[in-house]
């Protein structure tokens, strides 16, 4: 416990400096661009996560695994694909953006007790009726693997079109349009890959599931609040430019 406090307020603390930094400094969008790589390093340490808690009750085999990576990874699709289609028809991306990472937070504190006090009893009724049907077991499987990870993982899928609106509203936004969306793929590619890591090799080992959950639920939710806090500086920062 005293482990995970302290991961807890090392991140807050970061989160609180970039943000208090870029609000004197009047350069806000350091915060935006911070956070999306905050979000990725979060999404995927939840994604470590959760595949190893569903793990543990549907299975380690290779099928198992791949049912959970294919409902959380088809989210993903579904979230980024969703809200490309309508990101034009958005008029406050951040706002929405902020709203996603807070949902993300708050569902992923409740996560931990479906899959660990609720599923064992669907994976027990699963096994009692379709035992001999190895096809009916995965279709099932698939189901409510996706039934408790579409809804975030949808929402993360979205953080990109966001974002990516976000910048484009900017007066010069259009003809960097390449340049911006490669910057914030990066950056979030980036945090997903030291997310792994500090899941796999970090967090995982030295906190435990539970506590790694709330490290992650909690940084997505600092995300949010911080995003909305200085939603107002950015809006006035475009307007100044014209926009």
């Amino acid at each position: 416990m005293e482990a995970t406090i302290a991961v807890l307020i090392v991140a807050l603390l970061i989160i609180g400096m970039i943000a208090l930094y870029a609000y004197r400094t009047k350069n806000v969008h350091i915060v935006v661009v911070t956070a999306f790589f905050l979000s990725g390093s979060s999404g995927l340490v939840l994604e470590s996560l959760w595949t190893r808690m569903l793990r543990h009750v549907f299975g380690s085999t290779t099928l198992a695994i791949s049912t959970v990576l294919t409902a959380f990874m088809g989210g993903l699709a579904l979230g980024s694909w969703l809200f490309g289609r309508y990101a034009d028809k958005i008029k406050r991306p951040l706002l929405v953006y902020a709203v996603a990472e807070g949902i993300v937070g708050v569902y992923a504190l409740i996560v931990p007790f479906i899959v660990q006090d609720l599923y064992p009893f669907v994976n027990a009724w699963m096994w009692a009726h379709y035992e001999t049907s190895y096809a009916w077991l995965s279709i099932f499987r698939f189901v409510f693997s996706a039934l408790v990870l579409i809804l975030p993982s949808t929402l993360m899928g979205a953080t990109l079109p966001l974002l990516a609106r976000h910048f484009i509203s900017k007066p010069d936004g259009m003809k960097k349009i390449g340049l911006n969306v490669g910057i914030l793929y990066t950056l979030n590619t980036m945090g997903a890959i030291a997310g792994t890591f500090i899941a796999g090799f970090v967090l995982l080992p030295e906190v435990g599931q539970r506590s790694t959950n709330y490290v992650a639920a909690f940084i997505d939710i600092a995300l949010c609040i911080a995003i909305l806090l200085l939603r107002k500086p950015l809006q006035a920062e475009r307007e100044d430019k014209g926009t």
